[in-house]
């Protein structure tokens, strides 16, 4: 036992002798939770398994981190079928204690063993079946779910007694008294399965309602020249032994109402019964086979639910793949960056910018957005330049719409590169484009540098 506050191994004293800690509510605490656990494993050793579970509960409430408490709780839960519940506490049980802890060999023996947790899965599903169908009272569906589930995880306590409950309600209790037999083999003290039993057998331990017979029979218990006298519990049956003999006419007349009797039974008995077995037989198969059409629907909708979240991944993949795909995308975009500069660094201004305009800033990483803005602020100065000396010394209107053209690309609220290419379209004969542009101007920029220019220019194209 080790001190809570400095992990130092503790002493027979209520006090850590290393911290000086007070430890004895601690050690009364721990003795508590080991108390529990011993008295769960004596319980778990008769198969008392209810009562070993409220042990080791109690015992982990003293103490959460009483790993061979948890690890027995979890092989207890996986006893009665219960594993999903015993899965929980083993892997509780290795967070708290990753090396050396057992937990972790039973949690990599199911993990290996793919075919065992399907079954697992399949016992889970169906069992919640089996409740869905007798909320809806449909009871002999249930009963042939149960059945089959049973026969893959035989120690599923909670199975057998609601099975026990569905055959109690058609009143069959012999089969149900034999399903809750089942149970007590595996757990038995559960306080279900003996409430269930004492319901059927009235306190006494065998059936009171139905057939079960004494076990000591019949006994003879005189028998003279005359009569023979018999002992059935408590009544006294006297057979005599002197009977006459049947004359031949009795005998035959005994025949013949033999024969319409046993006609009479085989009419009215063995005809429905018969007919009432095939009906059942029927109906069995046919409850099977809605059984199974609704496995097969659950099993359709599981697949096309799973079709729909691949589809949801393709339609993803694509939108991904389409930003780093086509003339707008990401690949061609850092493409044309690197072009851009290397024309940059050549001293070829125009071509750079040329190519830097092409590329979709937007879906560059943020690295790649600081380049290609860098380069921009580095060329568009002398872009303008440029522009504004085609436009000016070379009376080369076309080149200088191109630069101002490629700017406003990028940046459609350039003020100069408005009205500038504007002006270069009404030299250029372009009055209709330059109007159109000088009203662009007029939109953005209504109290702008140009305005007085730009009216004037408009009056001259429109003869004011």
């Amino acid at each position: 036992m080790f001190c809570y506050k400095c992990n130092a191994e503790l002493s027979e004293k209520g006090y850590c002798t290393s911290c000086g800690a007070d430890v004895a509510v601690y050690k009364k605490i721990l003795g508590l939770s080991n108390l529990y656990y011993n008295d769960g494993l004596g319980k778990a050793k008769v198969r008392d398994l209810s009562g070993a579970i409220v042990s080791l509960k109690r015992s982990l409430k003293f103490n959460k981190n009483n790993i061979p408490a948890r690890n027995l709780l979890g092989l207890i839960y996986f006893e009665i079928g219960e594993t999903v519940s015993a899965l929980g506490q083993w892997i509780i049980s290795a967070n708290i204690q990753s090396e050396k802890n057992i937990a972790e060999d039973y949690i990599k023996t199911l993990s290996s063993n793919q075919g065992k947790l399907d079954s697992i899965n399949q016992t889970i599903r169906k069992y919640n079946l089996c409740l869905d169908y007798c909320r809806q009272e449909g009871f002999d569906l249930a009963v042939i779910q149960l059945k089959k589930l049973l026969s893959v995880n035989t120690h599923l306590v909670q199975g057998y007694q609601l099975l026990a409950l569905l055959y109690m309600k058609d009143e069959d209790y012999d089969k149900a008294y034999k399903q809750l037999q089942l149970a007590q083999k595996i757990d038995r003290t559960n306080t279900t399965t003996l409430h269930l039993i004492n319901e059927i057998t009235g306190g006494s331990g065998r059936s009171s309602k139905t057939a079960l017979r004494s076990d000591e029979g019949v006994k003879l218990i005189k028998k003279s020249q005359d009569k023979v006298e018999y002992h059935s519990g408590n009544e006294m049956i006297i057979q005599p032994t002197n009977v006459k003999e049947n004359n031949g006419l009795w005998t035959i007349i005994n025949i013949i109402i033999g024969l319409v009797i046993g006609a009479a039974v085989t009419y009215f008995l063995i005809v429905p019964t018969q007919s009432q077995i095939v009906k059942d037989k029927y109906k069995t198969k046919e409850n099977e086979s809605y059984e199974e059409l609704q496995e097969k629907k659950a099993e359709i909708d599981s697949l096309n639910s799973q079709l729909e979240q691949i589809k949801g991944q393709i339609d993803s993949t694509n939108a991904q793949l389409a930003n780093y795909e086509g003339d707008s995308g990401i690949i061609p975009g850092l493409v044309n960056l690197v072009e851009a500069e290397k024309k940059f660094i050549n001293a070829d201004v125009a071509a750079s910018f040329a190519t830097l305009v092409t590329v979709n800033k937007d879906v560059l990483p943020d690295a790649a957005k600081a380049s290609w803005q860098e380069l921009y602020d580095k060329c568009l100065p002398q872009i303008m330049q440029e522009a504004e000396r085609q436009y000016k010394s070379r009376n080369n209107p076309d080149e200088a719409i191109k630069y101002y053209q490629q700017v406003l690309s990028v940046d459609g609220a350039n003020e100069d590169a408005i009205y500038n290419c504007a002006a270069a379209m009404q030299k250029k004969g372009a009055n209709d484009e330059a109007v159109q542009m000088y009203n662009n101007y007029l939109q953005h920029y209504p109290t702008g540098k140009h305005v007085n220019d730009v009216n004037r220019a408009l009056g001259q194209i429109q003869g004011r």
